[in-house]
């Protein structure tokens, strides 16, 4: 696992910088980012642009001297990310609350949004998580990430996704003993 991790993920960091800025110009130039051009805090920005992306719509709200954002499409994405719609979280990567951001969730929106590994890879590093660091947790995420996170999980109905997920929990935290990848519903299972 270590070898193709770090190989995989060496090649992703290193054009990070490039997809940042690639990012960056889209949000300036394309029309359906515009709500994004003068949001400072990086994590939201780089958030709504995945969710935007796609294919969601996302509103600005402002209030006061802060930006808030609506989701048109929340409840379908909270779902099929099976997360708690009031999950500090969720607040975090879409309304820009300082809370303590939760990896799991993360995950989950990755395979939810139909993300691909370098995407995925570079939500976590904007969020202060780098996956191509030595620490095993994330090295054992990154495994999951490059094995979960493709463009075709749009493709597959909710049911489809919670299986993906009770399978890399099994493998993060069954195997591993790390935190549980788990959302509300399966948990109940």
């Amino acid at each position: 696992m270590n070898i193709v991790h770090s190989d995989s993920f060496k090649t992703i960091s290193q054009n990070y910088n490039t997809r940042m800025q690639h990012i960056e110009k889209n949000i300036q130039t394309m029309p359906q980012y515009g709500c994004l051009k003068n949001e400072e805090r990086q994590y939201l920005r780089i958030s709504l642009y995945y969710v935007i992306k796609q294919g969601n719509h996302v509103y600005d709200s402002p209030d006061c001297d802060t930006t808030f954002y609506r989701l048109k499409e929340k409840q379908e994405l909270i779902t099929r990310a099976d997360i708690n719609e009031g999950t500090k979280s969720i607040r975090t990567l879409f309304k820009g609350y300082s809370f303590p951001l939760d990896y799991p969730i993360l995950f989950r929106l990755c395979i939810a949004l139909s993300l691909t590994m370098e995407e995925s890879y570079d939500w976590f590093r904007t969020c202060g998580m780098d996956l191509s660091s030595d620490i095993p947790e994330f090295e054992t995420l990154g495994y999951l990430i490059q094995k979960y996170c493709t463009s075709t999980n749009a493709e597959l109905s909710n049911m489809d996704i919670l299986e993906i997920y009770c399978e890399a929990n099994d493998y993060f935290h069954i195997e591993h003993g790390y935190k549980c990848l788990l959302g509300p519903s399966c948990k109940k299972k």
